[in-house]
C-alpha cells in the first residue's frame, strides 16, 4: 500500500477535497447530522476531528463539493484502516436536497477507484442500517456485494447490512451478468432473505430513476424461485380506466417463462425529490399473487417506511380459497418445483 492522504479527487459533477474552516457554514446548512448544532460547533468539530487527521497520510476525510454550487453538500471518510490486510471501511452522508440524484454513488465510485488504483488496497467495506436501504443502493451501484447481516447490531437495534468490494472484483470486473434472454434479471439462488429484499428495493429505485427521471413514478420487482429478478412499470394508456397495476408486467414475465414468484415488491415516489415509498399489494394483486402460494413474501407499507416483507397469508388470513380443496395453484401444476 502507498498511502497518499486526503488528496483532491474530481468527477464530472464533484470535487472531493479537504475540509477548510470556511466550509463550516455550508456544512451546517447541508449536512443532516449537523442540523442540531451551531456553525461554531460544526467548525470546532471538523477542526478537531478532521484538520488534525490530515497530518497522517493514512487518514482519508473528504468533503463533497458540488461544482455548480461551489460548496460542500456531503462527506466521505474512512475508518478501520488496516495496512496488514490492505483494507478499510467507508462512511458517507449527503444533504437531503441532493438525494436520489446519483451524487453519492458518483463520489463513492471515485473514492473506490482512488483506493484500488493509487493506494493499492485489496478490500473496501461499508455498512448501513436495514432501515436505510437507499444507502445500500449506493454500495451496490458502486460495485459492492452484500456479505452478511449483523442482526440487531445498530445503536437503534435494527439489523446492519455489510458490503464489500475486493481488488479482484474491481480489476477483474467479475460481476454476474443477467441472461440476455431474460432482461432485468440476475441469478442469485443462494442469496439470503435480506439480500433478496435489499436487492429488490435497489432494483425498483434504480428503474424508477431511469424510467421516470422527473415527476411521479413507480416500479415493481418480483423474485423467482430460481433466483431471477423481474421488473415492471405500469402500462401507459390513453384511458385511465384501463390502467393496470405496476406489478402486472413482472407477473406476466413470470407466467411467460413458467417461473414461481417467491417475493413481490412495489415502490413509488411522488417526484424526483421525494422519498421512495413501499406499497402493500392491492387486493387485486393479492389475488394474482395467490396463484404462486400463500408463502409468497410481499413488501408492505409501514409507518416508518422501512423495508419489511411478510407472507401473503398474513394479508389474507380468511381467504376464500381455504374453503376448497381443488383450487389450481402453481405448486399443484408443478409438484417437482413447488
Amino acid at each position: 500500500m502507498t498511502h497518499k492522504g486526503t488528496i483532491t479527487l474530481k468527477t464530472e459533477r464533484l470535487i472531493l477535497r479537504r475540509f477548510a474552516p470556511e466550509d463550516a457554514a455550508a456544512m451546517f446548512r447541508n449536512l443532516p447530522s449537523k442540523a442540531g448544532d451551531t456553525v461554531a460547533a460544526v467548525e470546532a468539530f471538523f477542526r478537531t476531528s478532521w484538520l488534525e487527521a490530515y497530518e497522517s497520510t493514512d487518514s482519508y476525510r473528504w468533503v463533497i463539493e458540488l461544482k455548480v454550487l461551489a460548496e460542500p453538500i456531503g462527506t466521505v471518510k474512512t475508518d478501520r484502516v488496516d495496512d496488514a490486510h490492505r483494507s478499510l471501511e467507508l462512511g458517507y452522508e449527503i444533504g437531503e436536497r441532493w438525494w436520489h440524484q446519483g451524487i453519492m454513488t458518483e463520489a463513492v465510485r471515485r473514492v473506490i477507484q482512488f483506493f484500488f488504483e493509487e493506494v493499492g488496497l485489496n478490500r473496501i467495506a461499508a455498512r448501513h442500517n436495514a432501515t436505510n436501504p437507499r444507502s445500500g443502493g449506493v454500495m451496490i451501484n458502486a460495485g459492492m456485494s452484500l456479505e452478511g447481516v449483523q442482526r440487531q447490531a445498530s445503536r437503534t437495534g435494527c439489523d446492519v447490512l455489510c458490503y464489500a468490494i475486493l481488488a479482484e472484483d474491481y480489476f477483474g470486473k467479475s460481476v454476474v451478468q443477467a441472461s440476455p434472454s431474460l432482461p432485468e434479471q440476475i441469478r442469485r439462488k443462494d442469496a439470503p432473505p435480506m439480500a433478496i429484499e435489499q436487492e429488490m428495493f435497489h432494483r425498483a429505485v434504480e428503474l424508477i430513476d431511469k424510467r421516470f427521471p422527473l415527476g411521479r413514478g413507480g416500479a415493481a420487482v418480483m423474485h423467482t424461485a430460481d433466483g431471477q429478478y423481474l421488473t415492471s412499470v405500469a402500462l401507459e394508456t390513453v384511458d385511465s380506466n384501463v390502467e393496470l397495476c405496476v406489478e402486472v408486467g413482472a407477473m406476466c414475465e413470470a407466467t411467460k417463462y413458467d417461473l414461481k414468484i417467491t417475493h413481490s415488491l412495489c415502490v413509488v415516489r411522488e417526484n424526483e425529490h421525494s422519498p421512495c415509498k413501499i406499497l402493500s399489494p392491492c387486493g387485486i394483486c393479492q389475488e394474482r399473487l395467490r396463484y404462486w402460494g400463500t408463502d409468497v413474501m410481499v413488501g408492505v407499507t409501514t409507518a416508518k417506511n422501512t423495508l419489511k416483507f411478510v407472507p401473503l397469508s398474513h394479508l389474507q388470513p380468511y381467504h376464500w380459497t381455504t374453503a376448497f380443496d381443488d383450487i389450481i395453484m402453481y405448486d399443484n401444476l408443478h409438484p417437482a418445483k413447488g
